[in-house]
């Protein structure tokens, strides 16, 4: 039991740093922080990932001992735990810190359908939020009679919204390109189009080919670096883009004879501010639900059974529910008015008698 509750507090602590990292992951690409802390933050995702994909293994095997798998799968959200890991190790962290270890620093095609599927994969990072669900009731700890009817009801609810979001976020990230990722590629067909114009123009003419390059292509912001016919015109800063730029942040189109180096820093720093959005938004409906909504569902209806169920099974117990008018229409209410007007005065009547209470003393009691 000591162990269990040992490694119960040892996952606790897990999920509240690996949303500290899931947040840090997107605030270092807005902010621009350097590969090397950047790098950190690849491998302490994956070392997440995997603790929770083998904790998704050790829970599925206890409970298939137990002939209880699909009770934990269904019933107590195993399928929450199977998303927030395994698909995120195959998928994000597992390729990211191989490319890392590889030692990638560019991404080399002719297109960005590498680059958008890239953001379709790291549009699933958001499923690590689905931990929280597990840890709602410290957030939305209440100390009301019955609460534990509270906190289920508000972990189905946010679990359903939480998901339905997450599965909204990753189905527009499959179905729509990037609009900063189409803002770079029509900057791409630009210079392609420079391109074409430069080698077409008259080799006679006072600019040679690699001047004129030069010329248009030397003060763009994106271009870190163009090749001509292997020799570079606009040559690397090597320090300035290996401190700053890892294999997702470079960008090698090749157009006949040139080859342009494009920066995708400032398309991935507007894409990690929409994440970072996403993942406030999700953390305030989630916080919302487990303060708001819970405290709600506890005053309103869990409290009210409770107070019905103790009149019912306890002698002693005489207490009424206090009605709340706004929803007095209610079923709950309804039948709390009646707990209140009948079943009381005649139970109390027949305690006074000393005679066991019916249905029918109920029925016949006028106030």
């Amino acid at each position: 039991m000591r162990k269990y509750k040992l490694l119960e507090n040892f996952i606790f602590l897990c999920i509240i740093l690996v949303l500290v990292q899931t947040f840090l992951e997107d605030f270092s690409v807005v902010r621009s922080w350097s590969v090397d802390k950047r790098n950190i933050l690849i491998i302490s995702g994956f070392v997440f990932d995997l603790i929770f994909s083998i904790e998704f293994v050790v829970r599925s095997i206890a409970n298939g001992v137990n002939r209880k798998f699909t009770d934990y799968f269904v019933n107590r959200r195993g399928w929450v735990d199977f998303l927030s890991s395994f698909p995120l190790l195959i998928l994000n962290s597992g390729p990211s810190l191989l490319v890392f270890l590889a030692g990638v620093n560019t991404v080399s095609l002719t297109g960005f359908g590498i680059v958008n599927a890239l953001k379709v994969v790291k549009a699933i990072r958001v499923t690590r939020i689905l931990r929280l669900i597990r840890i709602i009731k410290i957030f939305g700890k209440i100390h009301n009679t019955e609460s534990a009817m509270a906190q289920h009801h508000t972990s189905v609810i946010t679990t359903i919204s939480v998901f339905s979001i997450i599965l909204t976020l990753i189905m527009f990230s499959v179905l729509f390109v990037n609009p900063y990722s189409q803002i770079m590629n029509d900057k791409a067909e630009h210079y392609k189009k420079i391109a074409d114009t430069i080698l077409e123009t008259d080799q006679d003419t006072i600019l040679t080919v690699k001047e004129n390059a030069r010329l248009h292509f030397k003060n763009q912001k994106d271009l870190l670096r163009v090749v001509y016919n292997e020799e570079d015109l606009i040559p690397y800063n090597e320090e300035l883009a290996s401190e700053y730029h890892n294999f997702e942040d470079i960008l090698v189109v090749k157009h006949k004879n040139f080859e342009f180096h494009f920066s995708l820093l400032g398309i991935h720093a507007k894409t990690a501010f929409q994440q970072l959005q996403n993942f406030f938004i999700i953390i305030v409906l989630v916080l919302a639900f487990s303060f708001v909504y819970t405290r709600h569902f506890a005053q309103s209806i869990s409290d009210v059974m409770h107070i019905v169920n103790k009149g019912l099974r306890k002698k002693e117990y005489n207490l009424q529910v206090k009605i709340d008018e706004r929803y007095e229409d209610h079923a709950v209410y309804r039948i709390a008015r009646f707990y209140n007007e009948a079943y009381l005065p005649a139970k109390i009547k027949k305690v006074n008698t000393k005679k066991e209470l019916s249905l029918k003393d109920m029925m016949n009691f006028k106030g």
